[in-house]
């Protein structure tokens, strides 16, 4: 209208930083190592119905698992002023889940409800993990490529990764079916993971 200033053009989203090419280290390996060789591994392990046994299984955690929460504790404990700026995660949850550990291991002649809650504090963990990791992964490479996400983008982008985290925990939940679920406990989580299963596969589709 007359009178009034012109809207100040939309911000351009900043470069790509420098010596940086929208990727870590190449395309390829960079989609290898966010998840894709495990795909190329374990889908057509999944697809042949192959059993997976504890020998395998424990393999694998060396190989895998252990050399990333290595890497994770090298960062976190590398420093006393780390340590400090992050007591919960580093002093507070390892006492606590030490604790309980002994717990539960004395209580386990008389209930296995304690060991079992580890079961279960870890699917609920790691749905969290595995989204949070997700979008930082999204996030990451949005940025190297010059394009990062706006408010209202990235909202709904984790927005998307939620519904999945919730899923996660009713899948496992509904999975697990602890023996001392009351029934109606057990027919709620059935229900919510047959809705969610289409709430998130919905999610999918639309990106």
């Amino acid at each position: 209208a007359e009178g009034q200033e012109p809207a100040a053009p939309a911000a351009e989203p900043p470069p790509a930083p420098s010596g940086q090419r929208g990727w870590i280290i190449s395309p390829a390996i960079d989609l290898l190592c966010v998840g894709g060789l495990s795909l190329l591994v374990l889908l057509p392990w999944v697809l042949l119905r192959r059993r997976i046994t504890i020998g395998q299984i424990a393999l694998l955690s060396v190989l895998i698992n252990m050399p990333h929460f290595l890497a994770s504790y090298v960062l976190l404990y590398r420093n006393k002023e780390q340590v400090l700026r992050y007591k919960l995660a580093s002093i507070g949850v390892p006492l606590a889940l030490l604790a309980y550990s002994v717990f539960a291991v004395a209580s386990a002649s008389h209930t296995n409800v304690h060991v079992a809650n580890f079961a279960a504090f870890a699917g609920l963990y790691l749905a969290w993990h595995y989204t949070g990791q997700t979008w930082g992964m999204i996030a990451t490479f949005g940025y190297l490529s010059g394009r990062p996400f706006d408010g209202l983008e990235g909202q709904l982008v984790r927005g998307g990764l939620r519904v999945l985290l919730v899923w996660h925990v009713c899948w496992f939940l509904y999975v697990g079916r602890a023996p001392f679920f009351p029934p109606w406990l057990q027919a709620s989580i059935d229900q919510a993971y047959a809705i969610l299963s289409v709430v998130a596969g919905a999610s999918l589709v639309l990106g």
